[in-house]
């Protein structure tokens, strides 16, 4: 038969296990992604949508030119809604909207304009939550309209903000972009299910009235 102390050790390490799993189960949850299609207008002329666009908990905003879109009867729409600067020289950028620090997955990139390969080249610099920046570059084959996914190293992760632009302002430069893919872990099944664990070990844990015991503080690697 077991002991008292034996069943509170297993009911101690089940919630321990617990926790991490929900912890890993967060990381690995599904992305979202930031597709624009709201924006989807048939016909064939560009739209002008202003200077920000909202989408699954993030923005995307230029602080030079306007986010446009084609419409789908464009000689050379890319076959998904996707945004272009009316600027040659705009600079976008996407932000999480409750300032939470973010990772970045992929991106589909294309040229706006036929122009000889190879098409333009697109610099994001990702601003770290801890400080500093981090860099990385894609360039675009400059077969139109055909997007291109591009996907993000390792150190785009921790992320406040990211900007991007191209590497050379010029009419045969201009590129799209579309599905954009972040990380979007389930925030409150985490929280819930940690604090339901949480609450198992602190029950399960509190000594009796008849005998006290100082175990100290014992954690959980995940």
């Amino acid at each position: 038969m077991k002991t008292l102390s034996t069943r509170m050790l297993t009911l101690e390490i089940f919630a321990a296990v617990a926790i991490c799993s929900i912890f890993h189960a967060a990381s690995a949850s599904q992305a979202a992604v930031i597709d624009f299609e709201s924006l989807e207008h048939v016909d064939d002329v560009a739209v002008v949508h202003g200077t920000d666009y909202e989408e699954d908990g993030f923005r995307v905003v230029t602080s030079v030119g306007n986010l446009i879109s084609n419409g789908t009867l464009m000689t050379y729409f890319s076959g998904s809604t996707a945004i272009f600067n009316g600027f040659l020289d705009g600079v976008q950028e996407v932000v999480s909207i409750d300032g939470t620090s973010f990772s970045l997955v992929s991106i589909d990139l294309s040229e706006l304009n036929p122009f000889p390969p190879p098409g333009p080249t697109v610099i994001f610099t990702g601003q770290l939550s801890s400080g500093g920046t981090v860099m990385q570059s894609f360039t675009l084959d400059g077969v139109v309209p055909q997007p291109e996914t591009f996907v993000f190293n390792s150190s785009f992760r921790d992320l406040v903000a990211v900007e991007f632009r191209s590497s050379a302002p010029t009419t045969d430069q201009v590129f799209q972009y579309d599905n954009i893919t972040v990380p979007e872990p389930d925030r409150t099944l985490l929280s819930a299910a940690a604090l339901t664990s949480l609450f198992v070990i602190v029950r399960i844990r509190r000594p009796s009235s008849s005998r006290r015991t100082n175990r100290g503080t014992e954690a959980a690697v995940c």
